[in-house]
């Protein structure tokens, strides 16, 4: 029968479920729908799918069987004969690894998302098993009768180590935990272990260390990884340490998953660190984080929970935070207890943080909004036992001490009335009250209210009125909340009026009730006339209070298709008394024009800004743009004689600017043509400080794909030579396949302040495979400088290997290397005075890498630094050292 492929969805209702599963069917070429009779006379009904092969997706995992039976009673699916199941795993650090199980005639619970079946194979990226049986739940698979190596992926045979098990369980993206084991060495059985615990992610593995040092004497580590269930596991590490006070260290790493239900973590860490030599005891530390969920009270999702406490004495001696939350959401309110406090280990229970607020405990309750008619009405209650800062504004708290105890009562809510009472008028009424009431008889009270009314006539004519009543008083105990008098009583009031087309009027002034007449606030009004193609735009301050005029300011601006043309000034009318120092001005007059040519290509604009207070011009800016084709350029470039020229694109930017005040001229000029870019600036003092006359600075950059050179230089035009100190700089960057290059180089070009050319500085980075057995990478920098350029005596040269590393490679398996060798200098500068070398010794490394696959080894030599270490790599993951030597001793074996 032909295949077709259907990429339909259908949704399997699992009646007793909360939540339908969807599956999509991706392929197959047959489906059935079958009623069976049991014996007992229950009819169960089937869907049956065949196909070469059947192709299912279900959420995130995929199914691949030649048939698929779904029995809708059992909510069950059956695979028949060789089957795959594929799910993607979830990985701590939010990564996904794709898992495949594959068997014979397996069953996957729909309801549990559980699977079982026999003679199965499951492969990750990581590792492969295979099994007689297998299991599977949320969470975690186990395997009866198994076999795992992470050198499958390597197709060498037979795998370099594996092992086989008689029970083993699983936790995808974590761990493989494995019971009666035996280690197998190219196939061949080498030793028994009891339980192995074999690492899938990057956390660290079992490890063991021994070596001695001058001051510690022997000492050996270990890290321990251990388990106890699927829900609970974690890393012991031990340290000893032969002359130490207290010679045994430890630490514990510990994850608990659902000890109370579902959806619980639990993350605890402890260590018992042995102080140096020379110092008794032990600093101690440790952190409990602890998160989750629990049903209960009837709350709508359960009662979300956290607890966090540590001790860290390195950073505070024997200082104990507690900070725990519960908080919950019911139909008609949410809720929320935390408490937070310190325990000081030695004597004082009041210790504290600064700043820190003590909360023993907290008790929020926030009942839901409530909409009566037009108010809606939205409280909110906190109440609970502080102990905090005292405020330093409230005597009577004072008399306490730095710190108060009480408690505290907070109310607070917020009243909403919105209301259109007729057409184009809107009323909104609101008010916020907080008031908090303390044991120690004080209480601080915050309340705001506003009015807004507004009434549209029409187009452009309206009326809006808002008034404001806010105040707040009394005194609180703690700096944490402290309230402030105050108190704010206004009504603003603005109109907006549109007596012509062309004309707009608009008014507002506001009154506040609480302040002196001669403390109120400026009216202001704006006029807008726009008699095409003039717009005419007024401003005006005044104190009507003061009948006094503040400021008056005005723009007229000239638009007509390609022309611009604006005049704004203003005048500020200041204040007559002389003692306030503000005595009448005009705002500078600004000028600015523009034209546009029709076809867009070219564009002009000019600024003029005058200081009509002291009669002198500011500044003058001229701009010009242009983007188009000009062929007297192409020809320049050689480009009008080639067969397939067509003009290209130019863009231009130029700009310049005279401040009259400093004085100067500063201007830039950017072109740009496809890739390449040209930039130039420049700036030029033409005052009369003979020190300066005539001097500024320019810099000139062309830009073409991954290359940049670049001029810069101070100049001096009334001396011979012109540039003082002038330096070129070149950038090239480049990333291909199997090359990255990144290398700049500034030269000290010959100037009236510097008396030589020579390389001032540079640096290369990057790598480049000259071959697929020969490569080079590294950071190399260099710097020059002279103790005094314009007389330069003692010149020092220094350059930086930050490392600098040659790497070859030989003997391959399929696309890996085999055999890796490199040579490195890890950061070393070295230095020259006058040519003369002054060190350091050269100090190169030497490592030879073995690669396996899913191991390998490495061997590493510092001859010059008497060093050497050896170490092994599983799956990939960090070497770890077996063997390593110093000058001091050798540290090991494994």
């Amino acid at each position: 029968m032909k295949v077709f492929k259907v990429f339909v969805t259908l949704v399997f209702a699992v009646w007793g479920w909360a939540q339908a599963r969807t599956i999509e069917i991706v392929q197959a070429s047959q489906l059935e729908l079958r009623n069976v009779t049991l014996e007992d006379g229950v009819v169960q009904e089937y869907i049956i799918l065949t196909g070469t092969p059947v192709e299912l997706k279900i959420d995130d995992s995929t199914i691949r069987a030649n048939r698929v039976e779904y029995n809708k009673a059992a909510r069950e699916l059956r695979l028949v004969g060789r089957a795959l199941y594929i799910t993607q795993n979830k990985n701590a650090d939010g990564s996904s690894t794709e898992q495949t199980l594959a068997g014979e005639d397996l069953k996957v619970n729909l309801e549990i998302e559980g699977v079982e079946g026999e003679d199965v194979f499951i492969t990750t990226q990581n590792i492969l098993v295979k099994g007689e049986t297998v299991q599977r739940i949320p969470g975690q698979i186990g395997v009866q009768g198994g076999y795992f190596t992470p050198c499958a992926r390597c197709g060498r045979t037979p795998n370099d180590y594996a092992f086989t098990a008689g029970t083993m369980w699983i936790y995808p993206g974590n761990r493989l935990v494995a019971y009666d084991v035996k280690v197998l060495i190219a196939d061949t059985p080498v030793f028994y272990l009891p339980a192995l615990v074999f690492m899938l992610n990057k956390e660290r593995p079992t490890r063991l260390d021994v070596g001695q040092s001058p001051i510690d004497g022997w000492t050996v580590g270990a890290d321990l990884p251990y388990l106890f269930d699927a829900n609970s596991f974690g890393t012991l590490a031990l340290d000893y340490y032969q002359n130490r006070d207290v010679p045994v260290g430890f630490s514990v790493d510990h994850s608990l998953y659902n000890p109370f239900g579902l959806n619980n973590t639990s993350i605890l860490k402890a260590k018992m660190d042995p102080k140096p030599v020379g110092q008794q005891g032990a600093y101690w530390s440790f952190d409990v984080n602890i998160s989750g969920n629990q049903p209960g009270l009837a709350s709508k999702n359960g009662l979300d929970y956290t607890f966090k406490t540590s001790r860290n004495d390195l950073s505070e001696f024997n200082i104990i935070p507690l900070d725990g939350e519960i908080k919950g959401e019911w139909p008609a309110f949410k809720a929320r207890l935390t408490y937070s406090s310190l325990i000081d280990g030695d004597t004082n229970p009041q210790v504290a943080r600064p700043g820190q607020v003590r909360k023993i405990p907290e008790f929020e309750l926030d009942p839901n909004s409530t909409k009566i008619f037009r108010v809606t009405y939205d409280p909110r209650l906190v109440l609970g036992y502080y102990e905090a800062e005292t405020n330093p504004r409230n005597p009577s708290a004072r008399r306490s001490g730095e710190r108060i105890s009480a408690i505290r009562a907070l109310y607070s809510h917020t009243l909403g009335y919105n209301w259109k009472p007729w057409s184009g008028a809107d009323l909104n009424l609101n008010q916020t009250f907080t008031g908090q009431y303390f044991s120690t008889d004080e209480r601080g009270v915050e309340q705001n209210f506003t009015a807004n009314f507004s009434q549209t006539f029409s187009t452009g004519n309206s009326l809006n009125l808002n008034y404001t009543f806010y105040y707040s008083e009394g005194e609180t105990p703690f700096n944490f909340d402290p309230v402030f008098r105050r108190k704010t009583h206004t009504l603003g009031t603005t109109v907006n009026l549109q007596p012509l087309p062309d004309m707009s009027v608009s008014a507002s002034q506001k009154l506040d009730f609480e302040k002196k007449r001669d403390e109120q606030e400026t009216a202001s009004a704006s006029l807008t006339y726009n008699p095409k193609p003039f717009t005419v735009t007024l401003n005006y301050r005044d104190n009507l209070f003061k009948q006094q005029s503040e400021a008056l300011s005005g723009t007229v601006k000239f638009t007509d298709n390609s022309w611009n043309f604006s005049v704004a000034t203003g005048y500020n009318f200041g204040n007559p008394d002389p003692s306030k120092n503000n005595p009448a001005r005009f705002d500078p007059l600004r000028i600015d024009g523009s034209f546009t040519a029709n076809d867009r290509a070219h564009s002009l604009s000019a600024n003029f800004e005058y200081d009509l207070n002291k009669k002198q011009a500011v500044n003058l800016t001229g701009s010009y743009t242009f983007l188009g084709p000009i062929e007297v350029f192409d020809a320049a470039l050689l480009q009008t004689n080639r067969e397939d020229y067509s003009p290209a694109t130019y863009s231009i930017k130029l700009s310049e600017t005279y401040n009259y005040q400093t004085p100067q001229l500063s201007g830039s000029l950017d072109l740009t043509r496809a890739a390449s870019q040209w930039n130039i600036t420049h700036s030029l003092y033409t005052g009369e400080d003979p020190n300066r006359q005539l001097t500024g600075n320019l810099k000139a950059t062309y830009k073409v794909d991954k290359f940049t050179l670049s001029f810069d230089s101070p100049f001096k035009l009334m001396r011979q030579g012109y540039f003082t100190r002038p330096t070129l700089t070149a950038n090239y960057s480049q990333s291909l396949t199997g090359a990255e290059l990144s290398a700049e180089a500034t030269l000290n070009l010959k100037g009236i302040e510097h008396e030589y050319t020579d390389l001032k500085s540079a640096y290369l980075r990057g790598q480049w495979w000259a071959a697929d057995f020969l490569g080079i990478q590294g950071d190399v920098a260099y710097s020059g400088s002279w103790d005094d350029p314009s007389n330069p005596k003692v010149r020092t040269d220094v350059l930086r290997l930050n490392p600098l590393t040659l790497t070859t490679t030989f003997g391959r398996e399929g696309n890996e290397p085999q055999w890796i060798l490199s040579a490195s200098v890890l950061s070393q500068e070295y230095r020259w005075v006058n040519g003369e070398y002054l060190g350091p010794q050269f100090q190169p490394t030497l490592r030879l890498v073995y690669n396996r696959c899913c191991w390998s080894s490495l061997v590493e030599w510092s001859p010059n630094q008497g060093t050497f270490r050896f170490a092994v790599n599983l799956m990939q993951s960090s070497y770890r050292d077996i063997l390593r030597g110093s000058p001091e001793g050798i540290k090991g074996p494994f």
